[in-house]
């Protein structure tokens, strides 16, 4: 074979070599593209119904959704409604309000999407709002008991306690019944002062579970209001071994019981009550009270002090405090507790009266005459006031009757020896 014979038949080989490779490699296609879009799209439109799916994780999945192209008109929506409730999961409200806004905007029939529109608007104490979303949801779906249910709490969030009581009761009758139900309803009974209608439903709540201590403390506390403290007691009780790790239990219970003088007991209740929560300042103060009671002032100066470094401004404490102040005779100390209450809440008819009791102690009947009649100003039926104001003008007459027999005698004795001069 020639020299140019071999050149071609080697172009020839390596034409065909080429080729076969060529042939190994695959033409550009969509799969692998199109394969990600749909794992992707499973992630949000299918992950979002199991529990604990990751709410980051179903944002950027849903995100990706929504910019995508090859997104149906129903798969947006539902991964725009998706990626909301995300976003609420993650806190994100003010984006979650965006996305529902949206999705009502093309689906306004959808009753659950304005439930949840009215959510958001709640969880960012937007009430009126809120209010104006689930009216929307019972429109369209006015055996919508979650809704109703939902209304009620916004009702109560603008203290509107009648509308709030009418759609519990709405949401109680559509059932199922649940607990939660008419302890909601009964906190919007008490808080609209019909106590006799909150109680009952607090037993509701208790028949239908008798393992929560919430509706046994509810219902403790209308029979404080009441001064039933039997009952009451038998309540913080039953909530006490329920929820033995809450302290406002046992402050109650100490409460109930320092109000049946039962001070040795009161002061156990609050003992529980400060070590479940050291930082208590009420349970001090009311341990402090107990003491007191028991003629135990220093232990009850201690309690007070504490509870007082807690929250300066506790004005209940400094009072308790200057009495005991009082009491053992420190009365500059009880001057400047009474004087700090004052400070904190000018309308405390207990401390003006106090302030005037430790005047008469020093003698100083013109500044407790003072503080006698405020008192009397801001509480005219007052007895004590009343009564330490005869008193201080008494005491204060025979002062002012005192000095002046004295300046008299002094006088009468400066007379003889001016003669003699």
């Amino acid at each position: 074979m020639n020299q140019p014979a071999i050149k071609v038949a080697v172009v020839v080989i390596i034409v065909a070599v080429m080729a076969g490779c060529a042939k190994k490699v695959p033409p550009p296609t969509t799969e692998q593209p199109d394969r990600a879009y749909q794992a992707t799209l499973e992630t949000c439109l299918h992950d979002s119904r199991t529990p604990g799916s990751g709410a980051d994780e179903l944002i950027r999945a849903c995100t990706t959704v929504i910019k995508s192209e090859k997104t149906s008109k129903a798969d947006l929506l539902q991964a725009r409604k998706i990626r909301a409730g995300a976003y609420y999961a993650a806190g994100k409200v003010d984006d979650a309000i965006k996305d529902y806004t949206e999705v009502a905007r093309f689906s306004p029939k959808d009753a659950a999407v304005q439930k949840s529109l009215g959510d958001a608007h709640k969880r960012k104490n937007r009430c009126d709002l809120a209010v104006a979303d689930y009216d929307q949801a019972i429109r369209l779906n006015p055996k919508f008991s979650e809704a109703l249910e939902a209304r009620g709490d916004a009702f109560v969030c603008n203290k509107d306690y009648t509308k709030a009581v009418s759609d519990y009761g709405q949401a109680i009758q559509l059932g199922p019944k649940r607990p939660e139900l008419y302890l909601k309803r009964g906190n919007a009974y008490l808080r609209s002062d019909n106590t006799a209608m909150a109680a009952r439903d607090f037993g509701e709540a208790i028949k239908l579970r008798p393992r929560d201590a919430a509706p046994y403390i509810a219902r403790g506390g209308i029979y404080m209001e009441r001064s039933q403290y039997n009952l009451a007691l038998a309540d913080y009780d039953n909530a006490a071994q329920l929820d033995p790790k809450n302290p406002d239990v046992f402050f109650q219970l100490g409460m109930a019981h320092f109000h049946r003088q039962e001070y040795d007991s009161a002061a156990k209740d609050f003992d529980r009550a400060i070590q479940l929560n050291p930082k208590f300042a009420s349970a001090l103060d009311g341990r402090g009270n107990a003491y007191m009671r028991q003629g135990e002032y220093d232990k009850a100066l201690q309690d007070y002090s504490r509870a007082i470094s807690l929250n300066p401004s506790y004005a209940d404490a400094l009072d308790h405090r200057a009495s005991v102040y009082a009491h053992k005779g420190n009365y500059d100390d009880a001057i400047q507790d009474y004087s700090s209450v004052i400070r904190l809440d000018p309308n405390l008819v207990g401390a003006w009266i106090g302030l005037g009791n430790v005047y008469m102690s020093r003698g100083q009947y013109e500044l407790a005459l003072q503080d006698y009649e405020m008192a009397g100003h801001l509480d005219p039926g007052n007895q004590q006031a009343l009564h330490g104001s005869k008193e201080a003008m008494l005491e204060k007459a025979k002062q002012d009757n005192a000095r002046e027999l004295s300046i008299q005698r002094n006088l009468s004795n400066e007379a003889p020896s001016q003669r003699s001069n």
